[in-house]
């Protein structure tokens, strides 16, 4: 309930405020982001709640524009606070590039840690396909987190990495080699590729609606056809009876 300036908005979200401000100089940013600053400041020590300085952060997401110079900074209590090169948010690594391929890095960590983890479980023999799977959905949950938001701006270079980490999980849970092929082994594994499961979260975000099973199962069957690997294609051709064995 606020008056912020122009070009000004404020996202609460449990104990986190987060105030974006959107200027085309550095000048206007700084302005309009420390009055921003004050107003809220002083609604929270009327409500008898105060702001932890040390733990403030501040991103110039410039993307493609370069008006913004990289040193505008703000002003929280007195305290100088300065652009870093990025900010964790809700679990997502913003970056100043808007590229998203620091946070690429950092989840694929997170996945291939927790990969490594359940290894022992995955090449079990007595581990049947089923059970495998629902392990890899732990890995798979870690990979698509928040993917609405970034799967979109995020770089190729990102996505061959998310990629390359769920082929890895793909050939585990099937106990193939490092060489199977990413497409069969994702066909094999029953795992959706990450763009068509990112594209299809996108688009329930931004229409209020999800697509059903059935178009996005078609997707993964024009690509199939097109990229499927000639042997592995020839003995499963359609992919909605291998899916539903």
């Amino acid at each position: 309930e606020i008056e912020l300036p122009d070009c000004c908005e404020v996202v609460l979200y449990a104990d986190d405020v987060a105030i974006l401000v959107a200027a085309k100089d550095g000048k206007s940013m700084e302005h309009r982001g420390n009055l921003a600053i004050r107003r809220i400041l002083q609604t929270l020590n009327e409500l008898g709640l105060s702001v932890e300085n040390s733990k403030t952060k501040c991103l110039i997401a410039r993307g493609q524009r370069r008006s913004i110079p990289p040193n505008t900074c703000f002003s929280i209590n007195g305290q100088r606070v300065d652009p870093s090169p990025q900010v964790k948010y809700l679990g997502v690594t913003l970056d100043a590039d808007l590229n998203f391929v620091p946070h690429a890095k950092r989840i694929s960590g997170l996945a291939t840690s927790a990969l490594n983890a359940l290894s022992a479980v995955l090449s079990a023999e007595n581990v049947r396909m089923a059970r495998r799977r629902v392990i890899a959905r732990v890995v798979e949950a870690k990979r698509l987190y928040a993917s609405e938001v970034w799967w979109e701006r995020m770089s190729v270079a990102g996505k061959e990495l998310l990629e390359s980490v769920q082929k890895r999980a793909a050939v585990r849970i099937i106990r193939g080699l490092p060489s199977t092929s990413g497409e069969a082994a994702l066909v094999l594994a029953n795992m959706m590729p990450l763009d068509i499961q990112a594209n299809a979260r996108r688009i329930n975000l931004m229409k209020g609606f999800k697509p059903p099973p059935t178009e996005i199962l078609k997707k993964w069957q024009a690509r199939w056809n097109e990229k499927g690997p000639l042997w592995t294609r020839a003995i499963i051709p359609k992919l909605t009876t291998w899916t539903k064995r």
